[in-house]
């Protein structure tokens, strides 16, 4: 798997760095886990404040295009990300009892 930044923006009022990559990898497509991991490590970034926004691929090609934010504090990821998001990059657990009736 490989990746190099496209693209970079800075985006002071939401308190975060927006990346643009593009994934390259060989035999199947690399988990979310495995992509943000190597992101991790390519940009420096505390775990608890880089997710994942989206990846895109075509069809048929081993290449893709994923979208990165690194927030500079917790708090303010939490206020602007919706929780879907924050679960998809394992940021977010709620432990919730089921309620039976």
């Amino acid at each position: 798997m490989d990746m190099n930044v496209i693209e970079q923006k800075d985006a002071k009022l939401l308190n975060r760095k927006e990346y643009l990559f593009k994934l390259t990898w060989n035999g199947p497509m690399p988990s979310r886990k495995e992509v943000r991991e190597k992101a991790i490590a390519l940009l420096n970034s505390k775990p608890e404040t880089t997710l994942i926004k989206a990846i895109r691929t075509s069809f048929g090609k081993s290449e893709g295009k994923v979208v990165i934010y690194v927030y500079n504090d917790e708090e303010t990821m939490k206020k602007v990300e919706p929780k879907y998001v924050l679960k998809r990059n394992g940021l977010l657990n709620e432990n919730k009892e089921e309620v039976k009736q």
